[in-house]
Order: structure tokens, then sequence, then C-alpha cells
């Protein structure tokens, strides 16, 4: 075994022939919760900051995929369109389950500089 490893967020394996399946992140909050008006300005900040994302630690076109799927849901929260926000929901959890983890690693930094309420760092699996 070698490496050294750093976790500077959520995790569902870590180490030398370390794996994981079967897991959810933002599945603790509940799931009657839904983004508000009021989450527009963290969610457009997020888009923001991922869409001028430059960096070579994740692939320019995950980090990208994630920022038009924030966009989906900002939009989504603006329109006031439930339907449209579960489905902007959805694909964000199944991004987040399939994402590199050099692209979380990237998404959490990117996020931890924007005010974000707890929960909804939790529903984004943040």
């Amino acid at each position: 075994m070698s490496g050294k490893y750093v976790n500077n967020g959520q995790v569902g394996a870590m180490g030398d022939y370390a794996s994981a399946s079967n897991f959810t992140f933002g599945t603790q909050v509940n799931d009657s919760f839904k983004l508000t008006k009021n989450d527009l300005d963290t969610l457009n900040k997020l888009v923001e900051n991922l869409a001028g994302y430059n960096g070579k630690e994740a692939k320019k076109s995950e980090i990208m995929n994630a920022s038009i799927i924030i966009q989906e849901l900002a939009e989504s929260v603006e329109e006031d369109n439930i339907n449209e926000q579960n489905k902007s929901i959805s694909k964000w959890k199944s991004f987040i389950n399939d994402a590199t983890p050099a692209a979380i690693d990237v998404i959490n930094v990117v996020s931890s500089g924007i005010s974000m309420a707890e929960q909804v760092k939790t529903f984004l699996g943040l």
C-alpha cells in the first residue's frame, strides 16, 4: 500500500484498492426540502464559480456539466417549477454519484468560498 490521501469533503472510499457502491450524498436532508428563491443568489454564484473554473485538477467538461445542472436547478427555482426542480435534483444526484473524485474535490473547493446554508450544502451533497 502506498500514497497519501487527503479528504476535504465527503468521500465514498479512499485508499489503495478502496471501493464504494450504493451510496448517495445529500440524502441526509428531508425529502420534502425544496430550494427556494432565497437560495437563488447561492446557486447563481456557484454556477458562476464553476463556469469560471480553469484549473487542471479535474476535467473542464465535468465541471462545466456540474455548472449546467446547477443552472437548470436555479432556473427551475426562479420559475417556481417544482417538476423541473425535481428533474434537476435527480440529474444533480446522478452527477454527484458518477463524478470523479477530482471533480468532487473541485466542486467542494469552489463552493467553500460561497456563503451557503448548511441545509443547502447537505442537499447538494457538498
